[in-house]
C-alpha cells in the first residue's frame, strides 16, 4: 500500500533519471539498476539525499535568519528566551518523525523483498571460498568458464598477486527470469557484492544466506558473445547471443588475496542459459573431461596452475605420482594423497605452501567426480606414464622356464 501512494510523485530510474527526486542521480551511480530491486534502492537512496539536503538547506536557512534578526546590539538588552513552546516541540518532533517512519518503511520493505524469492525461481548454491565463487545450477552442473583481468592477464599466473593473477569465474544466468541464491562460505566469512544489483550479502561458513535477482534482458547496444578466436557465437538459427556483465566482489577482507576474488554474472537469454548447463553437465563424459570440468568449476584453477609454474598452491602439472615434501615428511601424490588432499587438506602441508586449502565434502565432490580429477591429473603427468609403463613391462615379462 505505501509504494502505491508513493509510486505516482517518486517516479522510477529504470527509464532514466526522471521527475524530482532523481535529480542528481548521476552523481553518486555509474549506471542504472540492473535489476527491479536495484531500482528501488537507487530511488531510495536519492529520496534520503534529497529529503536530507532540503532539511539542511531548511535549517540553514532559518539558522541564519535568526543569527541576523536576534543577534546582541549595542545598548540594547538581551530579549528574554521562552523556555517551553508545546505546539512548537510537537512540530518539530513530530514532522521529522514522519519523514524518518517513511524512510523505515520502504527501506524494510525493499530489504525483504531481496530476501523473499518467488516460488518460481531458479534455485543455485553460491558458494565462497579463498578465493573464489563457485555456483552449483539446478541440474548440478557448476561453470567451468573463466576469463583474466588487468595488465597481467596475458600470464595465468600473473607477478606478485597483481591483478589479472587469478582467473574470475563466469556464471551464466537467464535474462528476466527470477533467479534465487543459497549461499554459503567453506572458510571465513565473505561478503556477497554486486554494485550493479546495489546488493551486499556476508557470506558465512554452516550457516545459509538468501538473496533473488531477475536480471533485465540485455539491450540494444549490448555486446556479442564471442569464442575463444574472437568469432561471434550464434544459435542453431543463426540468431547471436547478446550479454551483459555484473561483476561480484568480496566486500569483507578474508586474506591476502581478498582483492582478487572476483566473479562475473553473465546475463544471456534463457535459451542460451539452458544450453550451457546442459553442455556441463557430466554425463556422458570421459573421466579426464569431468576431472576437467571439476578443476575449472569447484575453484581449483584460482590456485594450482596447469603449466608448472609457481602459485598459491602446487601446480597439478606432473603432481600425480611425483614426491612431494610435506609436514609429514616425503610422500607419493598417488591416488590415496590427493583423496586426502582434498577431503582433509590439512593432513599434509607441501613444504612452501600455506594451509589455504579449502575443505570439500563428498557432496561437492561424488566419487564419479573424485575419480575424474585423478584421471584428469594423471592425463598432465609424465611419472603416471612411467609408472604405467612399469607396470606394462611387469605384466609383459614372460614366467622362467619350468626346471625339469
Amino acid at each position: 500500500m505505501l509504494n502505491s501512494l508513493t509510486s505516482g510523485w517518486t517516479g522510477t530510474l529504470a527509464d532514466g533519471a526522471q521527475g524530482w527526486w532523481s535529480y542528481g542521480w548521476n552523481w553518486f551511480f555509474r549506471n542504472y539498476g540492473a535489476n527491479p530491486n536495484a531500482v528501488r534502492t537507487d530511488r531510495l537512496y536519492m529520496e534520503i539525499f534529497w529529503i536530507s539536503v532540503g532539511w539542511f538547506v531548511f535549517l540553514m536557512a532559518i539558522m541564519f535568519y535568526f543569527v541576523i534578526k536576534y543577534r546582541r546590539r549595542p545598548g540594547l538588552p538581551a530579549p528574554y528566551s521562552p523556555s517551553h513552546n508545546t505546539p512548537l516541540e510537537l512540530v518539530w518532533t513530530i514532522i521529522p518523525c514522519i519523514f524518518l517512519v517513511y524512510i523505515f518503511l520502504q527501506g524494510f520493505h525493499a530489504y525483504i523483498d531481496k530476501l523473499i524469492a518467488p516460488g518460481d525461481s531458479l534455485k543455485m548454491t553460491l558458494t565462497a571460498m579463498k578465493w573464489n565463487w563457485t555456483v552449483t545450477y539446478p541440474n548440478g552442473a557448476s561453470s567451468p568458464e573463466n576469463t583474466l583481468i588487468g595488465s597481467d592477464s596475458v600470464n595465468f599466473g600473473g607477478q606478485n598477486g597483481s591483478p589479472g593473477s587469478r582467473p574470475v569465474p563466469i556464471f551464466y544466468m537467464p535474462a528476466k527470469v527470477p533467479v534465487h541464491f543459497n549461499m554459503i562460505s567453506k572458510d571465513v566469512m565473505h561478503s556477497f557484492w554486486v554494485p550493479d544489483f546495489r546488493v551486499k550479502f556476508d557470506v558465512f561458513p554452516n550457516r545459509y544466506t538468501t538473496y533473488w535477482f531477475e536480471a533485465a534482458e540485455p539491450d540494444a547496444n549490448a555486446p556479442y558473445l564471442k569464442d575463444s578466436n574472437g568469432k561471434e557465437i550464434t544459435t542453431a538459427q543463426g540468431k547471436k547471443i547478446q550479454y551483459v556483465d555484473h561483476f561480484i566482489f568480496c566486500a569483507e577482507y578474508c586474506g591476502d588475496q581478498h582483492s582478487e576474488m572476483l566473479g562475473i554474472i553473465r546475463i544471456v537469454p534463457m535459451d542460451y542459459y539452458l544450453a550451457k548447463i546442459e553442455e556441463w553437465n557430466i554425463e556422458g563424459k570421459t573421466p579426464e573431461e569431468i576431472g576437467k570440468l571439476v578443476y575449472q568449476s569447484q575453484g581449483c584453477a584460482a590456485c594450482h596452475t596447469l603449466d608448472g609454474s609457481k602459485g598459491a598452491a602446487p601446480t597439478w602439472k606432473d603432481l600425480y605420482m611425483s614426491q612431494q615434501p610435506t609436514n609429514a615428511g616425503t610422500v607419493t601424490a598417488d591416488d590415496n594423497y590427493i583423496r586426502e588432499s582434498i577431503y582433509t587438506p590439512a593432513a599434509k602441508i607441501v613444504d612452501g605452501y600455506p594451509s589455504n586449502m579449502p575443505v570439500f565434502t563428498t557432496a561437492q565432490i561424488d566419487e564419479r567426480r573424485m575419480q575424474g580429477l585423478i584421471a584428469y591429473m594423471k592425463s598432465i603427468s609424465k611419472y603416471s606414464q612411467h609408472g604405467d609403463a612399469k607396470t606394462e613391462m611387469k605384466s609383459d615379462a614372460k614366467p622362467a622356464p619350468e626346471k625339469k
